[in-house]
């Protein structure tokens, strides 16, 4: 068998092309057409596409079919064929724009104008290889968080009533529990309206349209083109206008439009042959648009996933759908406007390797099968675009309970995503990741560097189907805009999880028990990874197993700065992890739930959080068969507190308190402990010696630095009417799923207390009384302590996820 070469050039004269070395092509569009001939007529057993150097345009997708593929006896590889040269194979979505004469606006001299072409759906526009940012306010401010810098619902109303024009304005914003973000488009003015604008939501949030009214960012709006850098566009009337600032040279100015949201679409036959055996290596893909405003382009609309808080529009700048054995290896993508790639529906034996990931408006990489691939597919009340055949998540029976593992084979399994190195994600979109998997299996994610994220690096959407590996990666610089999450995180809102009904609270365990699997079918192991948060970073939960995440395997992590949270679930084992300054919190135990923690290192002088553990945080672990034993609690200066139940009840009877564990050099990072008594006490292991992250990162975690440990606000404790009261932290939050700080959280509510007469049950969020809204329980207590029963008329409460009224 034969093996062929065909050669690409950007700017090809020759009126015949062959694609050979003297006569190259001049698109990749021909390239492709030539594969497709030779893969039909002939038996060759490697095609090279290669490609030169230059500034390949792809106003459409490049798309490759079954007829464009490779087979297992014939790979197709396109690589970038470059000599070493410093030029770059760049596939873009940007276009070159035909500018004639630029001119300056009457009476605003910064703001020069000039007309291209109309109707374009530019959302984004680059000058001379920079990209310039859409007009806006606030204006934009490197580094500012959240959102780079905002304003409050109240400072973007103000500034609407000066507005001439407002349709076609974007509204950007956090979801209203800082659960990621809100996106809307500006229809009109709305007088009545928070903001003053009568809108749309995009749907980009699977927990609801609301946003919060202290981070919200108005753009697209003429008369915030105030700044350097910024820009306009009027499709209309192909009106496009810059700020102008005095090194400008117009005449010499390079003018790109960002037109295009995909590059490579890689899309097999669903319901037959597949396409794949393809290998891209050496491309730098740059400039595709924000997925946020496409809903009215065909398949750009958001769509929930599967039980998770996520909507995502399920395309990127590279799309892989129904393939197999398809390789991206050396690549770069930079300033991509969505998803940089998204693997979507049936996919096997990918591999996402040794590339550089930067600079993305939403996820790194996307994993994500088919609803259809799982029995009983559920989603939240608030999920938008859902069809009729598609359940909200509260529901109160299993109807296919016996049925293990997947419905169908519309899901990625066995996908590689190995020494990446991802930076700077979901600029745009906040419910975002580096990685996140949703209905798959078998995925390995093993040497990636992954920081700068405003959410997760690294999310499990659901249990559906476990079997991953998730080790030696570098994590840092995560959770930098949200709330409520970590650097790792996970969902396992599987079947069982609303049986017999949904709530928040961990009941029902020893009836979810039985069906707690069906869908988890295999442990994910999470190890040996690195995951840093500095001191002056906000609070996070670390390795973050929120809402049902079942079976897991957690061991060999060094976690500095951050612990590890275990809330509802079943069958967790959590070992051999070193954990500075962080703590285990335990939620809402399921009875039956079987977790295991047992000779780990915690570096903290209060090592044990609970929050949620209805009747009392021993009787929950005891119902829930926990085992605890073997761990090391230390901290310098301080002596460890353990719950009082633990030595009565057994827990950690061979575990080692209060002695110093002697790391070796923690100075340079290095763990070992020396103190042999110690580590013969509890069986400890010392971490393997491993080389965390990617050797194609361009920084490092930063070297971490300890804190003095500050104890959480729930330390605050006020007697009021016979009830417990104490502050709102994050553990609360997590274990009410609520949000915010302002309140009271009832711990505690005895039955002839006047507390209780009024209506108040334990774990209630107080929020206001008597139409009083309450502040951060320090201040309010000031308030709450002058009010007795007679005088209340009303009492406003969070209680199982409903805001409800007491009167």
């Amino acid at each position: 068998m034969n093996a062929a070469i065909i050669y690409v050039a950007q700017g090809t004269k020759g009126e015949v092309c062959d694609g050979s070395r003297h006569n190259p092509y001049s698109t990749l569009q021909q390239a492709k057409k030539h594969v497709r001939r030779l893969r039909q007529t002939q038996e060759i057993c490697e095609i090279r596409v290669k490609i030169a150097a230059g500034n390949y345009f792809l106003e459409q997708p490049l798309a490759f079919e079954v007829e464009d593929s490779g087979s297992p006896l014939c790979s197709v590889i396109y690589e970038g064929d470059t000599n070493g040269a410093r030029e770059q194979v760049i596939l873009t979505g940007a276009k070159k724009l035909d500018i004639n004469q630029w001119e300056p606006e009457v009476g605003r001299s910064h703001i020069w104008f000039t007309y291209i072409e109309k109707g374009l759906k530019l959302d984004g526009l680059v000058l001379n290889g920079k990209p310039q940012t859409l007009c806006r306010y606030p204006n934009f401010v490197e580094g500012a968080l959240p959102l780079g810098s905002a304003a409050t619902a109240e400072e973007i109303k103000a500034r609407v009533q000066q507005y001439e024009h407002v349709k076609g304005g974007y509204i950007r914003a956090l979801h209203h529990c800082r659960w990621g973000g809100n996106s809307y488009k500006i229809l009109g003015k709305d007088a009545e309206h928070p903001l003053g604008l009568s809108l749309e939501w995009v749907g980009d949030n699977n927990r609801g349209s609301a946003f919060d009214h202290e981070a919200v960012v108005i753009e697209n709006i003429y008369e915030e083109l105030d700044a350097p850098e910024e820009w306009y566009y009027n499709p209309k009337s192909g009106k496009l206008a810059i700020f102008k600032t005095p090194n400008m040279n117009l005449d010499q100015m390079v003018c790109e439009g960002i037109i295009n949201s995909e590059l490579i679409q890689i899309v097999g036959d669903k319901a037959g042959e597949k396409a794949g055996h393809l290998t891209f290596e050496g491309i730098h893909f740059m400039y595709t648009k924000r997925t946020l405003f496409t809903v009215d382009e065909p398949k750009k609309h958001y769509t929930p996933l599967l039980r998770g808080d996520w909507c995502v529009v399920r395309t990127g700048a590279v799309l892989i759908q129904d393939a197999e054995e398809v390789t991206l290896r050396n690549c770069h993508f930079d300033q991509i406007g969505g998803n940089a790639i998204f693997i979507n529906g049936y996919n096997k034996g990918h591999k996402i390797e040794d590339n550089i990931i930067e600079n993305v408006g939403a996820s790194c990489i996307q994993v994500a099968g088919l609803p259809e691939a799982v029995y009983e597919p559920s989603f939240w009340k608030e999920s938008p675009n859902l069809s009729e055949t598609e359940h909200a998540v509260h529901k109160t029976f299993i109807e296919e309970k016996h049925c293990t593992g997947p419905k169908s084979m519309h899901y990625p399994r066995e996908i590689y995503i190995m020494n990446n190195y991802m930076c700077n994600m979901g600029i745009f979109e906040k419910q975002s990741s580096g990685v996140n998997l949703s209905v798959c299996s078998r995925c390995k994610i093993l040497n990636n560097t992954i920081h700068n994220s405003p959410r997760a690096c690294i999310n499990v959407n659901d249990g559906t189907f476990g079997g991953h590996e998730i080790a030696y990666n570098d994590i840092f610089d995560a959770q930098k805009e949200t709330t409520d999450h970590g650097p790792f995180n996970s969902w396992g809102r599987d079947r069982f999880w609303s049986v017999p009904c949904y709530n928040a609270s961990g009941l029902y365990g020893d009836q979810i028990r039985p069906y707690a699997l069906l869908d988890a079918i295999e442990p994910v192991k999470l190890h040996d990874n690195r995951f840093h948060h500095g001191a002056d970073q906000p609070h996070t939960w670390g390795i973050d197993l929120d809402d049902g995440s079942s079976h897991y395997e957690i061991y060999n992590n060094l976690c500095l700065g951050l612990g590890i949270k275990l809330r509802e679930g079943f069958d967790r084992k959590v070992y051999n992890n070193i954990l500075m300054d962080g703590s285990f919190n335990i939620h809402c135990t399921y009875a039956e739930a079987s977790d295991q923690i047992f000779r780990n290192v915690v570096i903290c002088d209060e090592p044990w959080k609970f929050a949620g553990q209805q009747g009392g945080d021993n009787a929950r672990l005891k119902v829930g068969k926990y085992k605890i034993d073997g761990n090391i609690y230390y901290t310098e200066g301080a002596q460890v507190s353990l719950p009082d139940f633990f030595e009565a009840e057994g827990y950690d009877i061979h575990g080692s308190m209060n002695q110093d564990p002697q790391f070796e050099n923690p100075l340079e990072e290095n763990y070992t402990i020396t103190n042999v008594e110690v580590i013969t006490e509890t069986g400890f292991c010392n971490l393997p010696k491993v080389v965390y992250g990617s050797t194609k990162a361009k920084v490092k975690g930063p070297h971490y630095v300890g804190r003095t440990y500050r104890p959480s606000g729930a330390s605050l404790v006020y007697k009021w009417l016979g009830a417990t009261l104490t502050a709102i932290d994050e553990g609360i939050i997590s274990s009410t799923a609520s949000s915010g700080y302002k309140g009271a959280y009832i711990k505690e509510v005895p039955l002839a207390s006047q507390a209780y007469a009024l209506g108040l049950h334990e774990q209630d969020l107080l929020r206001e009384v008597n139409g009083e809204k309450l502040q951060q329980l320090e201040e309010s207590w000031k308030v709450l302590e002058k009010i007795d029963a007679t005088s209340i008329k009303q009492l406003k409460v969070w209680r199982q996820t409903q805001n409800l009224i007491l009167k």
